[in-house]
């Protein structure tokens, strides 16, 4: 039998929003991505401080992943996680060759997925805040290219940029399909949803024409107690007052009547 916490878990689970979706797929997409970064530097000759950094990112992303799925709180993590991964990609920048590296790719990556996660309020100084950064990046690359840690040999920037972009194409390709996805499902609900109004008004709108109110002066005849109807015509009272409402008649005898019909046979 599940316990309290299997079932808590499964309904946040089923309640995740959008966001919260997209962050758990790309922090643990990240997650192997550093964790495939860091066993090839292991392998391979490359900076220490590159595999430091590699580390660093699969860490990061792996805690947050799990503080997400276990809370169902990811926005206490989400802007931390943003400015980790703002810096961890700076410095990876400068440490993978600058505009040769494949920082690059992550970049792009980095920017779609914040746009998504944080606030709406905050997404432009995001955008703002990378493009300057970049630009800052490209500016120091050109006038001091010493400053940006060199690949060691062509071969393994190869592989860094080779393993670098499809893991960054399927990040991006899953966080889209993810967010039209949803949209998809919203806009079903959405045509379902106005589809059942629609049916309910016209349903309000029958029952509305089958509501015949009676209303003004009605033309009564003084003796026989007939209605003139709005063609001229003189009807029985039942007969006007069935056709202009919902009401109907039952019949029967009031006690005067059945004195006057029935005299001493007559019993209340």
């Amino acid at each position: 039998m599940m316990n309290k916490k299997d079932i808590g878990h499964i309904m946040r689970k089923s309640t995740l929003s959008l966001e919260n979706k997209i962050f758990n797929i790309v922090v643990l997409l990240v997650f192997f991505a550093g964790l495939t970064t860091t066993i090839m530097n292991l392998f391979s000759n490359v900076p220490l401080v590159q595999t430091i950094l590699s580390i660093s990112a699969t860490l990061v992303s792996l805690v947050a992943y799990i503080y997400s799925v276990n809370t169902g709180k990811y926005k206490t993590i989400a802007y931390p996680s943003v400015i980790v991964f703002y810096f961890l990609l700076l410095l990876l920048w400068i440490t993978s060759e600058g505009t040769n590296g494949s920082v690059g790719y992550f970049y792009a990556l980095f920017i779609v997925s914040g746009i998504l996660i944080i606030k709406k309020q905050h997404r432009l100084i995001l955008i703002i805040l990378t493009i300057i950064t970049l630009i800052t990046l490209y500016i120091i690359e050109y006038y001091y290219p010493s400053v940006f840690v060199q690949y060691s040999s062509r071969t393994q920037r190869f592989y860094d940029v080779v393993i670098a972009m499809p893991i960054a194409l399927i990040i991006m390709g899953l966080t889209m399909y993810i967010v039209f996805n949803h949209y998809l499902s919203e806009r079903e609900q959405k045509d379902k949803l106005l589809q059942e109004t629609i049916k309910k008004e016209k349903k309000l709108e029958k029952a509305l024409s089958e509501i015949k109110l009676l209303r003004g002066f009605l033309p009564i005849c003084v003796k026989c107690k007939r209605i003139r109807d709005d063609h001229g015509y003189w009807n029985q009272i039942e007969d006007y007052i069935s056709n202009h409402s919902q009401a109907e008649f039952t019949h029967s005898i009031c006690p005067q009547c059945a004195k006057e019909l029935y005299g001493e046979k007559y019993v209340e």
